[in-house]
């Protein structure tokens, strides 16, 4: 039955969940590192890879359209005709 089947489907997808939050990305995403870089409306925010943890949010103007990850900087592109680079306190 299409029901069965359907339902089958729907856990062998769940044992790859490793984990979900809630993000209001709808996305702008770039993995660099241990962390998911995540843009939307407004700011842009970090999770770390292994367990889902916010680790990071910086506030931002417009809404993120790009981002890109070198040399330890993260660029992040907007509507609001602005590019942010971000880096680890020196």
């Amino acid at each position: 039955m299409l029901a069965d089947e359907l339902a089958a489907l729907q856990a062998e997808r769940d044992k790859c969940v490793r984990w979900q939050v809630p993000c209001a990305a709808s996305g702008a995403l770039i993995m660099a590192g241990d962390c998911l870089y995540a843009g939307a409306a407004g700011s842009v925010a970090a999770y770390r890879v292994s367990d889902g943890t916010e680790v990071w949010r910086a506030e931002v103007e417009g809404v993120v359209k790009g981002l890109a990850a070198a040399h330890g900087h993260l660029l992040v592109s907007t509507d609001a005709s602005r590019i942010y680079c971000f880096a680890p306190h020196q």
